[in-house]
């Protein structure tokens, strides 16, 4: 039996190695008192899978009940959902994911006022990108950079964030750097 996507969010879960992955409300107490930013990301795949104003619906209930803060953010792949559901919900902080470069020419060319927030892949963000997210306003979140070189590299382009799988990297590089 699956699960209705409107039940996702409080969904329980025991991961690989045993323990229990939190849910999306769990994580978002956890999050509310600290200074940190929060991105959901929404994997639509097909209208078979999950049907996408299901999936983009579910995130709008979750907002309305949970009223998360400024710090939360809606991004995806997935341009039409996230049009979608920034059309509804105008205060929802969202962002575009994207992983080439073609795309985000594409990108860059309609400027989106739906995109808060823009998530290149680590190794698509350049001197350019970063110059053309801050003239027209943009944060640039690179993600994912594991290693010391890679969020070196991110932070002396001047990106605003860097998303990692390692979190305590991050951290240890942030303190060796006054930061």
């Amino acid at each position: 039996m699956g699960t209705r996507v409107e039940d996702a969010a409080s969904l329980r879960l025991a991961s690989a190695g045993g323990g229990v992955i939190p849910t999306l409300e769990e994580v978002l107490r956890l999050h509310a008192s600290r200074h940190t930013y929060l991105f959901a990301e929404l994997k639509y795949f097909s209208e078979a899978h999950t049907p996408r104003k299901a999936l983009g619906a579910a995130v709008i209930t979750f907002a309305d009940t949970q009223q998360p803060n400024e710090r939360f953010h809606v991004i995806s792949f997935d341009e039409a959902l996230v049009q979608w559901i920034k059309q509804l919900r105008p205060m929802l902080r969202t962002g575009l994911v994207f992983d080439d470069r073609t795309r985000f020419a594409r990108v860059q060319a309609a400027c989106p006022s739906w995109a808060d927030v823009l998530l290149p892949r680590a190794d698509c963000v350049d001197e350019a990108l970063v110059a053309w997210a801050k003239e027209v306003g943009r944060p640039l979140y690179a993600w994912v950079a594991d290693d010391e070189a890679a969020i070196e590299r991110l932070t002396q382009l001047g990106v605003d964030g860097v998303l990692t799988n390692e979190p305590s990297r991050l951290v240890a590089w942030a303190k060796r750097h006054g930061r």
